[in-house]
């Protein structure tokens, strides 16, 4: 079933296009580089924990929203890739410890596992491979 609730990305890209800023506008606010902007709305990429908080008060949300954004940000839209083993075969998947720690939280936020999360994380990352 797809998800119709918007992105952390699109709230982003929504709020940054409102004030009349940039990328590198936003970037500059949050101590972040532009890159890292551009990653975040389109969903190649989401926010580590510690950036909640900044990206909450540009955002006008609470951090928890911010947590629930990337919930739905990393909820599959159209099922896995048809590429999926072939991806894992080439390339194991690794975790960092924050990495790992964030989808934890995201696990009991949700009342999901663990496992729920990195699923559906990888999932949004093979469709940017697409």
């Amino acid at each position: 079933m797809p998800n119709d609730k918007p992105t952390l990305g699109e709230h982003l890209r929504r709020r940054r296009k409102s004030l009349g800023l940039n990328q590198q506008d936003v970037a500059d606010r949050l101590g972040l580089n532009q890159s890292t902007i551009a990653k975040w709305e389109n969903g190649i990429l989401l926010p580590h924990r510690n950036h909640f908080s900044p990206l909450a008060e540009f955002l006008e949300k609470n951090p928890s929203d911010v947590l629930d954004m990337c919930t739905s940000s990393a909820q599959p839209k159209g099922g896995l890739s048809e590429s999926r083993e072939e991806f894992e075969a080439e390339r194991p998947v690794s975790l960092s410890h924050e990495h790992y720690y964030a989808l934890q939280a995201l696990a009991g936020a949700r009342g999901t596992t663990i496992d729920t999360q990195i699923e559906r994380a990888i999932t949004v990352f093979l469709r940017g491979l697409k």
